[in-house]
C-alpha cells in the first residue's frame, strides 16, 4: 500500500517538475524576449462573390534538431508538384476542386526565433485560389468547404528540407534518440511516458498539410450577424486533443526526478473564414444571397427623388429672386 502510494507521488512529482520546467522554458525568464514564441499559426479562407481565396500561414515550432536557416519561395513552373498534391488532397473529399496555377504560390522557410532555447520555426505559406467550389441557385452562391479538413500526406521537400512530412522527417530521429530510463515523454495532452511509442506514434503521423481533424464549418465558432459588414467563422485547434494539431515534449530527468531541460514540438493553427454580410453556414456549406438590381433600386430611387426635389428646390429658389416685384407708387407732396 505505501509503495502504491509512493509511486503515485513519484508520478505526481515528475509531472509537476516537467511543467515547471516547461513553464520557465516558454516565460523567458533569464533570456533574451521571444514575443514571437509559440504564436498561432493563422489559416483564412477568404469567400466571396468572385471566388474563395486561401491564404495558410503555417508554423511548427521546435527545440528538439538543429536545423539551419532558410528561405524559398515557389511560383509558376517550380510550385506545379506543390500545387498538384495540395490539389489532389482536397479532390479526395471534394472531387471538382481545382486550384488556379496562375494563383498559386509556396513560400517556406527555416528561422531561429530563440537562441536560448534553440526554438526553431519551420514555416509554410500557402497562397491559392480555389476553383470549383461553388455553385448559384435563385440568387444565392454556395460553397461546398468540405475540402478544408483535407490531409495531405505527401512530401513535400524544396532545397533538401521537408516541409509537410515534418514528424517523421524531421522530429522523429530525435524523439526516438534520447536516453531510456532517464527522459519523460508528453504527447498530445498525455504523460508522462517513460518510452518512445506513444510520442514516437504521434510524431510519425504529424503532417503540416494535414487538416483532417478540424470539423467542419458549422461548428466553428461564428453566428449569424446581420448587421455586420462582413460574417466570420473562427476554429482555433486548441479545442482538439492535446491543445494543437501536434503536441510532443520530453526532458532529460536526474534520478531524483529533476529536470535538466524541457524540448518540445508545437503546431497550432487558428482557421478563419471571412464571408459577405449575411452569410450562413450549414454542415460544410457557406451560403449568402448575390446583390441583384431588385437590391439597388428602393436606395436609387430615394436618391433620385431626393435629387430631383433638392434640384426643383433650389431652381424655385432662384426664379423668385429674379422675378421683379409690382412697383411702388410714389407719394404726392
Amino acid at each position: 500500500m505505501v509503495r502504491g502510494k509512493w509511486a503515485r507521488y513519484r508520478v505526481g512529482l515528475v509531472a509537476a517538475s516537467f511543467l515547471f520546467i516547461l513553464l520557465l522554458s516558454m516565460t523567458g525568464m533569464g533570456r533574451a524576449s521571444s514575443s514571437s514564441l509559440f504564436q498561432n499559426s493563422p489559416a483564412t479562407i477568404d469567400a466571396s462573390q468572385n471566388g474563395l481565396r486561401l491564404n495558410y500561414q503555417l508554423m511548427v515550432f521546435e527545440n528538439l534538431t538543429s536545423i539551419s536557416a532558410m528561405k524559398a519561395s515557389l511560383v509558376g513552373s517550380n510550385s506545379t508538384q506543390a500545387m498538384k498534391s495540395i490539389e489532389a488532397a482536397m479532390r479526395r473529399l471534394e472531387p471538382s476542386i481545382r486550384l488556379d496555377p496562375s494563383q498559386f504560390r509556396l513560400d517556406v522557410g527555416t528561422a531561429l526565433v530563440d537562441s536560448g532555447q534553440s526554438m526553431w520555426a519551420v514555416e509554410e505559406n500557402v497562397t491559392a485560389v480555389v476553383d470549383g467550389a461553388a455553385s448559384v441557385s435563385s440568387g444565392i452562391v454556395s460553397y461546398d468547404l468540405t475540402f478544408v479538413s483535407m490531409n495531405m500526406s505527401d512530401p513535400l521537400q524544396v532545397n533538401g528540407m521537408e516541409f509537410n512530412n515534418v514528424g517523421r522527417a524531421v522530429l522523429l530521429p530525435s524523439v526516438l534518440s534520447q536516453p531510456s530510463g532517464i527522459t519523460s515523454y508528453f504527447a498530445d495532452g498525455g504523460g508522462p511516458y517513460s518510452n518512445t511509442v506513444i510520442p514516437g506514434n504521434v510524431t510519425i503521423r504529424f503532417n503540416m498539410l494535414d487538416f483532417s481533424r478540424v470539423p467542419q464549418i458549422s461548428q466553428w465558432d461564428g453566428k449569424y450577424q446581420p448587421l455586420a459588414g462582413s460574417s466570420f467563422w473562427t476554429y482555433d485547434t486548441s479545442k482538439l486533443i492535446g491543445g494543437s494539431l501536434y503536441n510532443v515534449t520530453y526532458g532529460l530527468r536526474s534520478p531524483e526526478f529533476v529536470f535538466f531541460k524541457a524540448y518540445t514540438g508545437w503546431y497550432r493553427p487558428v482557421l478563419t473564414l471571412t464571408a459577405p454580410a449575411r452569410a450562413w453556414v450549414a454542415g460544410a456549406a457557406l451560403s449568402f444571397n448575390v446583390p441583384s438590381l431588385y437590391d439597388v433600386f428602393p436606395p436609387l430611387i430615394i436618391i433620385v427623388g431626393l435629387a430631383v426635389g433638392i434640384v426643383a428646390y433650389v431652381g424655385e429658389r432662384r426664379t423668385l429672386r429674379t422675378t421683379p416685384g409690382p412697383a411702388r407708387k410714389k407719394k404726392r407732396a
